[in-house]
């Protein structure tokens, strides 16, 4: 099996979450704020996921994704759930359940990018051992 066809085994094995990035709740008319927020959530998570499917990923590009999640997603997140700790009667207040399957799709993506990265570094990951080639 060559690195493209396990970097394919690896994609296709990701968790049903990492399919679609989940929209704005359609109840309400978010502020701008909200809506600017998940452009920056959904341009991420859609760039991660490109980068993901592509065969020639080397771990320079996989670093970049994982950082940029990591400085710009997860702080976004961690905003939205701090403005809902306060008056959960807000209109603005984006549901708790849209930001923590938000975050667990982001932790599942660094997850994906990591093990890409150390496949496109010649090391091949076994039931959570990192053996190398």
């Amino acid at each position: 099996m060559n690195r493209t066809d396990e970097s394919s085994t690896a994609m296709t094995s990701l968790p049903d979450l990492l399919s679609e990035f989940p929209p704005l709740p359609p109840s309400h008319n978010w502020s701008r704020n909200i809506k600017i927020a998940y452009d920056v959530l959904y341009n991420t998570y859609r760039n991660a996921t490109a980068a993901l499917r592509c065969d020639d990923i080397d771990s320079t590009r996989v670093g970049f994704h994982i950082t940029t999640i990591t400085a710009e997603a997860i702080p976004i997140l961690s905003a939205m759930e701090m403005e809902n700790e306060g008056d959960t009667s807000d209109e603005q207040c984006l549901p708790g359940e849209w930001i923590s399957s938000s975050a667990e799709i982001f932790g599942y993506l660094v997850l994906a990018l990591q093990q890409a990265g150390e496949l496109a570094k010649g090391w091949y990951v076994i039931h959570s051992c990192i053996c190398c080639s």
